[in-house]
């Protein structure tokens, strides 16, 4: 037990640490200001017949303080439809969602190598409609939601890409809306 518990004790003390800030080496890629883009997949966690999420694309702009970074988030999610026709009457059906809020997250670094946990949390919302002929009813919802997440990167001077994993959690619509995702992202620092 006592191997287990020196190693454990000396990592979390090299990971508080104070650093001298990376922002101050222009060679090394890190900024206080960061801008970047990223897309990929999320899969609804309750089965929906027209699952509102999928594929999805989003940006991120954020301000480093330290090891602290606080900035925001978007990301639209195209989600499905469905349609048929017959000889009388057709049938169309559709859902997508946008959802964005600001967020903060610690940095952990080692080398060029980046790891951010994050909590995001804001606005969601989801746009639905179903047609049947002539008659169209649609199903408009503005919702809270969490996502703690996490982002792994890796530095090339003033740009960067990684991957970055979630779940989102919206109370109000709780299982419906949940979901999990993955993102592959790039990025650049501004300053």
């Amino acid at each position: 037990m006592r191997t287990l518990v020196l190693p454990a004790c000396g990592a979390v003390l090299w990971l508080l640490t104070p650093r001298p800030s990376l922002a101050s080496d222009p060679t090394r890629g890190d900024s206080k200001i960061a801008a970047s883009i990223f897309a990929g997949y999320a899969h609804q966690l309750t089965s929906s017949t027209l699952p509102s999420y999928r594929f999805g694309i989003g940006g991120r702009f954020g301000w480093n303080l330290g090891r602290l970074d606080v900035g925001g988030a978007i990301t639209w999610h195209f989600g499905s439809s469905e349609e048929a026709v017959g000889p009388d009457i057709s049938y169309e059906s559709g859902y997508h969602l946008a959802y964005g809020g600001p967020e903060a997250g610690y940095n952990f670094s080692w080398m060029d190598i980046s790891i951010r946990p994050y909590l995001q949390a804001g606005v969601m919302v989801q746009r639905g409609h179903t047609t049947v002929g002539s008659a169209m009813a649609t199903d408009n919802a503005w919702l809270f939601y969490g996502a703690p997440g996490v982002f792994v990167g890796y530095r090339f001077g003033r740009v960067y890409a990684g991957l970055d994993a979630r779940g989102v959690w919206v109370p109000a619509r709780t299982p419906d809306l949940c979901a999990v995702g993955g993102f592959a992202l790039l990025g650049v620092h501004l300053d």
